[in-house]
């Protein structure tokens, strides 16, 4: 059910289910962070891969929230402008596993995996980047010294429902919350990880949503008579400055030095 696209399509889906099986498979990762995940949850994750993008349009959460979009799937309206793409993909995905053909996973399997798959997939929406990282760098933190000594738990602002009365309760769910987070974090990272890749695997995909976001700003000014969106990356006459500012951008939020 993917879409046409140039970059959001069917074969990115595929690349980054490879990248968090590869991710799963190394025990100094798993084990570091996400204290050993379950086979459930690695099969979780790498699900999470295939389907993280699917149905999608090829525009941007700021192409939907425009009050002028005339999207067909009005998909802004129907999530209340929260992580409408990727609320979307979960959506797509969960009403495909209901049908016989695909019906690999039982009811009660399902039921398992299904908190953790939401997670992971709404922690692909890059509007979360930095409050994931913020996350991220306070986990690290508690992991290396005792939580109890540092200033505040990572998963602030939650806390353990008050129904949980014993320390191995309350231990569970703080478990349970790390693990989840952890895949999430390892999602994300597969998910903009074609800057990592070696350099003529990185061209293409860089021509691929180079592509995709040309056409998107086509749109916006065909549709909206103006851009919308940074002329770094979506306009196709943007000078050259412009473009390589663009890529040093994705280069930052993957956390990788540019050459």
């Amino acid at each position: 059910s993917y879409r046409q696209v140039p970059y959001h399509n069917a074969l990115h889906g595929a690349t980054v289910g490879r990248s968090i099986f590869a991710l799963c498979q190394d025990p100094t990762l798993t084990g570091r962070l996400g204290d050993n995940l379950s086979k459930e949850m690695q099969f979780t994750l790498v699900l999470a891969g295939l389907v993280h993008d699917v149905n999608h349009p090829g525009v941007t959460a700021t192409f939907l929230l425009h009050p002028g979009t005339h999207d067909t799937m009005d998909l802004a309206i129907k999530y209340n402008d929260q992580s409408p793409l990727e609320n979307m993909h979960l959506a797509v995905t969960f009403e495909l596993m209901r049908k016989a053909k695909n019906a690999f996973l039982s009811t009660e399997q399902v039921g398992i995996i299904r908190s953790a798959l939401i997670r992971a997939v709404l922690g692909t929406d890059m509007a979360k980047h930095a409050e994931m990282i913020t996350k991220l760098d306070a986990l690290i933190d508690n992991l290396e010294h005792d939580e109890e000594l540092t200033r505040s738990s990572w998963y602030w602002p939650a806390t353990p429902p008050g129904i949980l009365k014993t320390d191995k309760q309350r231990q569970a769910w703080v478990h349970k919350l790390q693990e989840e987070f952890v895949m999430e974090v390892f999602l994300h990272a597969c998910d903009i990880s074609t800057v990592g890749m070696p350099f003529d695997q990185f061209r293409k995909w860089n021509k691929r949503v180079t592509e995709e976001f040309w056409l998107q700003g086509d749109k916006e000014v065909k549709e909206f008579g103006v851009l919308i969106s940074p002329a770094a990356g979506f306009d196709r006459n943007a000078k050259g400055e412009s473009r390589h500012g663009f890529t040093l951008f994705f280069h930052g939020a993957a956390g990788i030095a540019p050459v």
